[in-house]
This record gives structure tokens, C-alpha cells and sequence, in this order.
């Protein structure tokens, strides 16, 4: 392990240093991929870990094997003489991981704060990034900071991840889980709402090995998530450490308890928010302008009319299929080498910090909820076919979505109503996936009393077609599947109410 380490720290410093451009050399453009790519398989050889795993279970250890431990020190000197030796050997595989991370750290920093960064880059950066959070002092505590996360927005998310509040299983389960992970992060370990506020508030002490980096330089928003994939690849590479390092994370509820849990996810509920608001809509009088001019022939001019909205003119630039929240979990769903584990518990959160972001956003923000059900979409043709391929449960909670659209429809504004009809038009496979979701939908919402009265002699031409196009293009239409006894009940209703 020695001899290993030691070849491995020679290659790791030499390349580094031709990063660095040390002693006159440099580097090309198209060969530094190659040289980024060697300095990570360094980085996540297993030599690395082992002096890290002996650590977790020597603290984790009982006090029963310290007895053991050191009633064979007395009968044998030569095994005391041997686990010193070990521990001296892993204390120096640990600083050498750690000064190397560091200075790696040190030129993702630098590279990052220039205006231009190559793809190849980023993702070096946040792979840097991801395994100094977890194997260098004190680098976890400074990278959250740099997030400025407010108190309010970590208890949002506490709450929705830890609903039941059970002090008592909290304090073991953070001891236990915490255990499992090297001793840079666990102060990042979740054991109760104040405890946990009160140690993000602490202030931070840059390590000291690492004072010459430019920690809050113009690098810090890519690392907030803007501009670049930074934080992105992170989120990823976060992942596939916790499984690493904990793989029996199999009862989901143990992941609140994972160091640096928390925050990164706040962080995530930020960048969605963030998401949510970047797109601008047309002034109301200019919306009600031009929604007088649409009619109800417009509409329902055939089957397979195109549901476009022209009520909102967003910027061009920015497309929720572009989302990088949306592409981290392309990315995550198409990589085979990833464990199915690490897949199913990135879904789940996501989902969780999307209805976290739904419930946060206003009722009477129509350009926000038309947002919300723009990024919603995107995941319908996603999620869940994947999920039912992989045989896993339907992370999107539809009985939730379903509740979140009475609610836009009680905001009395046209332009939300229109866009909630227009997503349910949209998801109506998926949603009716479920019989129990499609009677919900179709006898208690959409062939309701009040909503039908509301909607079928709605004052707004726009509001009245689309919900016109649903019922004729969707609830009455047979799409030449075998009829269910639910199908002809709805179909009778919808004879019913016409009449």
C-alpha cells in the first residue's frame, strides 16, 4: 500500500505541476482532456479510501474490540509494533490525499473564475470538488457557505424530508449513519433542526494548507449553480460517493442523515427556484388583449390542433428542456455504469424538492406557474416510463399534481387557467395511467359541479375553448382501447352534463 501510494502521489504532483505550467511547460487545448481524465483516475483509486475506511471503523468501533485490541498488544509486541506501523502508513496516505485534493482544488478554483471554461474542465472541477466536500478538512464547511443558504429554506427542506420528528431515533440514526463517513464532513451530519442551524452558523475557518486559494472569488455563483454545469456534476458525483461510502442506504428515510444531506439539496430547491423565475411573461393588459381575439372555432379546428399557448413570450434562450436540472437527470437515467440505487434515491429527492418548489411558488404568479408546469412536463415523458421499465414506483405523486392544479384553477387568472388545462391535456396518459387517478380526475374534478358550471360558460373565450378541447378531445374520446366500466360512466356523464 505504501509502495503504491507513493507511485501514485509521484504521478498525481507531476501531472498537477504541468497543469500548473511549472517550469515553463504547457499544455494544449486538445491534449489537457487527456491529462484531466489521468489526474481523476488517480483520484478515485481505491488506495486512496483505505486509510479513510480504517478510520470509520475505528471510530465506529465498540469498546469491547478496544479490550480485545489491547489485550493482544500485551501478549504479542510485534502486533502492537505492526498496527503502529499501519496507522503511520494510513496517517501519511491521508495527509498526502488530502495536500494533493487541495492543491487540485486550488487550480479548479483558478480555472473556474476565468470568463471561458471548457465542458472537459467543468466536469474536473466538480468531480475536485465532490471528493475534497467529503475527504479534506474544513473544505465542506467553506463550500456550503459559499452557497448562503438561509435558515428558513434548510428548515423547508428538513421538513420535507424529515416529517415524523422523532428526537429520539434522529440522535442514533445521525450517530450511526454519520459513522460511515470519513471525519471531514460529519459535522455536516443532521441530528436536529437547531443543533444543525447552530453549526452552519459557526464561522468558518479556511484550512490552512489551502489559505492561498481565492475561496470567494468570481468562481463562487458557477458554484451556486449559474453559468456552468459545476455544481451539477457535483450533485452527481455527491451521489455516487454516498452510495459508495454508505451502501446500505436501502430504507430512503436514512438519507436526511447523510452528511452534507441538507445543504446540497437547499442549494437544489434554489437553482429550481431560481429556474422557476428566469422566465418573463407579457404585461396582463397585453395578455387579455390577445387573448380576446382567439375564438372557440380557433380551438377545436380538429383533433390533432396544436395545443400552443401565445399568451407568454418567453425568452428564446431559455428552454425548461434545457434546464440543467432537467439534464442532471437525463444524465443520471442514461448512465448504465451507475447503480440502480444511486438512480432510484437521486429520483426520489428530485421529486421531493420539486413539490418542495411547488409549494413555495405563488398562487398569483401566473409566469411562475406557468413554469412550474412547463418543467413538469419535461418529466412526464421521462420519469415515468423509466420507472415502470426498472419495476420501481411512480415518483411523481399525481395525486399531489392533481391538487396543485385546483389550486391554479382557484386563482382567477385566464392565463393559469388555461396553461392547467393545457397540462392536464398533456399528461392525460400518464395521469389516467392509475383508475383510481382517472376517476378522480374525471368524475370528482374535471365533470364536478361547480368546476363544469365555472368553466363550461366561462366569460374568457380562451379559458372556455380549452376546457371545451378537453372535454371533447380527452374525457369523450375513445381512443380505441377496450372500454373500461369507468370509461362508459364517465362518457355517460359527459352526455349528461351536455345535455
Amino acid at each position: 500500500m505504501d509502495r503504491r501510494t507513493n507511485i501514485l502521489n509521484r504521478w498525481w504532483t507531476g501531472l498537477l505541476e504541468l497543469l500548473n505550467g511549472r517550469n515553463g511547460q504547457s499544455i494544449t487545448g486538445t491534449d489537457r482532456p487527456v491529462y484531466l481524465e489521468s489526474i481523476v483516475a488517480i483520484m478515485t483509486r481505491p488506495e486512496w479510501r483505505v486509510p479513510f475506511q480504517s478510520n470509520i471503523s475505528g471510530s465506529s468501533s465498540t469498546s469491547t474490540s478496544r479490550v480485545d485490541l489491547a489485550a493482544r498488544s500485551y501478549t504479542s509486541l510485534e502486533t502492537t509494533g505492526s498496527d503502529f506501523l499501519a496507522e503511520s502508513i494510513h496517517h501519511n496516505i491521508r495527509n498526502t490525499f488530502n495536500q494533493n485534493l487541495l492543491s487540485q482544488v486550488g487550480y479548479s478554483i483558478d480555472r473556474m473564475s476565468v470568463r471561458h471554461t471548457p465542458a472537459s474542465l467543468v466536469s474536473f472541477c466538480g468531480k475536485t470538488c465532490a471528493y475534497a466536500f467529503f475527504f479534506c478538512p474544513d473544505v465542506a464547511n467553506v463550500l456550503v457557505k459559499l452557497w448562503n443558504i438561509s435558515p428558513t429554506l434548510l428548515r423547508n427542506v428538513i421538513n420535507e424530508f424529515d416529517p415524523g420528528h422523532d428526537h429520539v431515533l434522529r440522535g442514533v440514526m445521525a450517530e450511526e449513519i454519520s459513522s460511515q463517513f470519513p471525519p471531514a464532513v460529519r459535522n455536516l451530519a443532521f441530528s436536529g433542526h437547531s443543533s444543525f442551524l447552530r453549526a452552519l452558523r459557526r464561522n468558518t475557518s479556511v484550512p490552512l494548507a489551502a489559505a492561498q486559494i481565492n475561496w470567494f472569488g468570481p468562481w463562487a455563483p458557477r458554484w451556486a449553480g449559474r453559468d456552468t454545469d459545476l455544481f451539477f456534476v457535483f450533485l452527481k458525483h455527491f451521489y455516487l460517493l454516498i452510495t459508495d461510502l454508505f451502501p446500505s442506504i436501502i430504507d430512503m428515510s436514512k438519507r436526511i442523515y447523510v452528511p452534507g444531506f441538507i445543504p446540497v439539496h437547499a442549494q437544489m430547491l434554489i437553482v429550481l427556484q431560481n429556474t422557476l423565475s428566469k422566465h418573463t411573461g407579457l404585461q396582463p393588459t397585453d395578455a387579455l388583449h390577445s387573448t380576446a381575439t382567439a375564438t372557440f372555432d380557433d380551438l377545436l379546428d380538429g383533433a390533432e390542433t396544436s395545443a400552443s399557448l401565445p399568451l407568454r413570450q418567453t425568452n428564446s434562450l431559455i428552454l425548461m428542456s434545457e434546464s440543467r436540472l432537467i439534464m442532471t437527470l437525463r444524465d443520471f437515467l442514461a448512465d448504465s455504469s451507475m447503480q440502480q440505487l444511486t438512480k432510484q434515491l437521486f429520483i426520489e429527492s428530485f421529486c421531493k424538492i420539486l413539490k418542495l418548489g411547488a409549494r413555495k411558488t405563488s398562487l398569483y404568479d401566473h409566469n411562475a406557474c406557468f413554469a412550474l408546469c412547463d418543467f413538469v412536463e419535461e418529466l412526464i415523458p421521462i420519469l415515468p416510463p423509466y420507472c415502470r421499465t426498472n419495476d420501481l414506483p411512480d415518483p411523481l405523486d399525481w395525486d399531489f399534481w392533481l391538487d396543485v392544479c385546483l389550486e391554479m384553477l382557484k386563482s382567477n387568472n385566464s392565463l393559469t387557467e388555461v396553461r392547467t388545462f393545457a397540462f392536464i391535456f398533456t399528461g392525460w396518459v400518464e395521469i389516467n395511467h392509475d383508475i383510481r387517478r382517472k376517476e378522480r380526475l374525471c368524475l370528482d374534478m374535471l365533470l364536478s359541479t361547480a368546476l363544469f358550471t365555472q368553466y363550461f360558460n366561462h366569460w374568457s373565450p380562451m379559458v372556455r375553448g380549452y376546457y371545451h378541447r378537453l372535454i371533447c378531445w380527452r374525457l369523450a374520446r375513445h381512443d380505441g382501447t377496450q372500454q373500461s366500466e369507468l370509461d362508459t360512466y364517465v362518457f355517460y356523464g359527459v352526455t349528461l352534463r351536455f345535455s
